[in-house]
C-alpha cells in the first residue's frame, strides 16, 4: 500500500504545474549511490528515521529515488531504492532556484574522443591496422580529426563508468568483453563513418558500440531512454564535424609537423566554443621516435545530445578535466604530418 501511494504521489508531482516540496524518511539503512545501483564515494548510507530532501526519480514507475545527503563527498545527490523509506509531501510552493527539481538529463555526461589518426597509425598499436596500412597523403583523415568514440561517463569522479550495458548491469570500463560481431547502422550514417571514423575498417565501431554505445542515453527517463547504433554514431558524427569546422582543426592543419602547447590549444577552444571550454579538453600524446605527438583530444560534454546540439554548449555544461581525469594531460606535442 505504501508503494502504491508513493507512485500516485510521484505521478501527481510530474503532472503538476507547480513545484512540490517533498521529503524522504529512511526506514532502512541503504547504500546512497552516485549512480542507481553502484559507485558510493565515502560509503554513504541512509540513517533510519532521518529525513532527506527528495530530488528526483529514475523513471515511471520509479525503482530508485534521488535524495540530497548533506556532506556526502563528491556529490550530495544520491540514489536509494524506493523501498528504503517513505515519502511525505508538503504544501505546493512557488518554484525558485532552490526548490526546482533538476531534470535527470542534466546529469548525463559524455567524453568525445577525437583522434589525430596519423599519429595513431605511426604507433606500434596502429601500424598493423588495416586503415593505417591503406592511408595515403591527401586522404581526409590526414588533416582532420577522426572518431575514436563517444563515451558515456560520470565526469564528477575520476573513474570511467559505465560500460558494457548490453550484458546486464553496467560495468567498470576497466573490464574487457568480446565485442558484438555486427551492428545495424543506417546507410547514410555508415557512409559518413567511412570518412570520419577510419577505424571501421578494422571493426572499431563494433568495439565502441559494445563497450560505450550500449550505455548511451541509458540514464535518460521516458521515451528518450536508451539508444541504437545509428543514433549513437550520428550524434558522434555531428560533434566531430563541428570540431573539424572549427578554429581548433584550423590550428592543427596550420601546424603540421610543428608543436602545439596545451595552453595555446585551450585558448583556441575558448575563442571558438566559449570562455571555459578549454578547461574541458584533455590532450593526449604518444611517443614516436623520441618525440611527443598529439594523438587524441578528450572533450568533456554535459547534457543530452541531439540533432540541434552545439559542441560549445555541451562542453560548458561539463565539469573541468581537473575533476574528471585521474592523470595529467600532455603539455605540448607535435602534429603528425604524413609524408
Amino acid at each position: 500500500m505504501r508503494f502504491i501511494g508513493l507512485l500516485i504521489f510521484l505521478s501527481w508531482v510530474v503532472a503538476s504545474n507547480s513545484a512540490f516540496a517533498a521529503s524522504f524518511t529512511a526506514t532502512q539503512v541503504c547504500d546512497a549511490n552516485k549512480k542507481l545501483t553502484s559507485d558510493n564515494p565515502g560509503q554513504v548510507q541512509t540513517q533510519v528515521g532521518k529525513t532527506y530532501s527528495l530530488i528526483n526519480k529514475n523513471k515511471e514507475p520509479p525503482t530508485h529515488l534521488q535524495i540530497k545527503v548533506p556532506g556526502a563527498p563528491v556529490t550530495d545527490l544520491r540514489w536509494v531504492p524506493i523501498d528504503c523509506g517513505t515519502v511525505s509531501d508538503q504544501a505546493p510552493v512557488k518554484p525558485t532556484a532552490r526548490t526546482e527539481q533538476p531534470a535527470l538529463e542534466n546529469s548525463i555526461e559524455n567524453i568525445l574522443a577525437a583522434s589525430w589518426q596519423t599519429t595513431f597509425c605511426a604507433t606500434n598499436a596502429g601500424k598493423s591496422k588495416v586503415e593505417c596500412q591503406k592511408q595515403r597523403v591527401g586522404m581526409p583523415h590526414t588533416t582532420q580529426f577522426s572518431i575514436h568514440g563517444l563515451w558515456p561517463d560520470d565526469l564528477d569522479d575520476r573513474q570511467q563508468f559505465p560500460c558494457y550495458c548490453n550484458s546486464g548491469e553496467p560495468k567498470s570500463c576497466r573490464t574487457k568483453q568480446k565485442r558484438e560481431s555486427r551492428v545495424q547502422i543506417e546507410k547514410a550514417t555508415w557512409e559518413q563513418l567511412q570518412t570520419l571514423m577510419p577505424g571501421v575498417q578494422s571493426g572499431l565501431h563494433l568495439h565502441e558500440w559494445t563497450k560505450h554505445g550500449s550505455c548511451y542515453e541509458n540514464f535518460l527517463s521516458g521515451e528518450g531512454k536508451g539508444s541504437d547504433p545509428t543514433e549513437y554514431f550520428a550524434d558522434t558524427l555531428l560533434l566531430v564535424q563541428q570540431l573539424n569546422d572549427s578554429k581548433v582543426a584550423d590550428l592543427f592543419r596550420s601546424r603540421l609537423g610543428q608543436t602545439i602547447e596545451l595552453a595555446e590549444l585551450k585558448r583556441v577552444f575558448n575563442e571558438q566554443f566559449g570562455h571555459g571550454a578549454g578547461e574541458r579538453v584533455f590532450m593526449n600524446c604518444s611517443r614516436i621516435d623520441g618525440d611527443a605527438y598529439i594523438s587524441e583530444l578528450w572533450i568533456g560534454l554535459g547534457g543530452e545530445i541531439n540533432a540541434d546540439s552545439q559542441l560549445g554548449e555541451l562542453m560548458l555544461a561539463a565539469p573541468p578535466t581537473t575533476k574528471s581525469m585521474n592523470r595529467r594531460p600532455c603539455q605540448q606535442g607535435k602534429v603528425y604530418e604524413l609524408k
